[in-house]
């Protein structure tokens, strides 16, 4: 599913849930836990605590940007790239997570486990958050394994080696690829030796190929 269908989706459950919570006069348990586990995301990536999401005719959020200044109900298709990118995809995980086990109430997001795979982790992420992105998510979802593509050494140094996949073809193999873990230890590596003793053989010898990629999971 694209990221614009998912986060229409999120946008349409958000405004549902909104509308019920308030013609109930109550707060709905798992829609609150969908809630906490994006302002949670917004605290841990930016280290601000008065993040805040809701919906008001739209998707709006309320957070301390990187130079101090508070950004109140921020319309969300006028956030930056990186923002979008992340507040999608966590809403949007914690909603099916939701909708999948709503009598988990509060506890939905916490006590429901699953696989999710993501392409290209760091996609338009600033490279702090390249860095934080795996431990986050890891935090948010306790019990659910990602699988995701990287080709960024700050992704790469954030995770063990033995949790990290290369993939790369087999010699004569016909188009073959194998999964193979790296020789050398990754977590908290520096830029240089990633790319020189993880990254950059594997490079040279496949140049000029385009389905490179690093796999992580934690």
């Amino acid at each position: 599913m694209s990221s614009e269908v998912s986060i229409k989706k999120m946008s349409v459950w958000f405004e549902k849930m909104t509308a019920r919570e308030y013609r109930k006069g109550t707060v709905i348990p798992e829609f609150r836990a969908v809630r906490r586990v994006v302002t949670d995301c917004l605290r841990l990536l930016t280290g601000f605590d008065d993040a805040s999401i809701a919906y008001d005719g739209g998707f709006v959020v309320s957070y301390t940007a990187s130079d101090g200044t508070y950004m109140e109900d921020q319309p969300f298709e006028t956030l930056s790239d990186g923002y979008r990118v992340v507040i999608g995809l966590v809403a949007d995980i914690a909603r099916r997570m939701a909708q999948l086990n709503p009598f988990l109430a509060e506890q939905a997001v916490a006590r429901t486990p699953g696989v999710v795979l993501i392409d290209e982790v760091d996609l338009h992420l600033h490279p702090k958050w390249q860095g934080k992105i795996l431990g986050v998510l890891h935090e948010l979802f306790p019990l659910v394994q990602f699988i995701v593509t990287t080709h960024v050494t700050m992704v790469i140094s954030s995770v063990q080696s033995r949790n990290l996949r290369v993939i790369e073809p087999v010699d004569g193999g016909d188009g073959k690829y194998v999964a193979v873990s790296p020789d050398d230890e990754t977590y908290g590596v520096n830029a240089g030796a990633i790319l020189r003793e993880v990254m950059g053989p594997r490079i040279s010898r496949r140049r000029f190929r385009t389905n490179w990629m690093n796999s992580a999971s934690i």
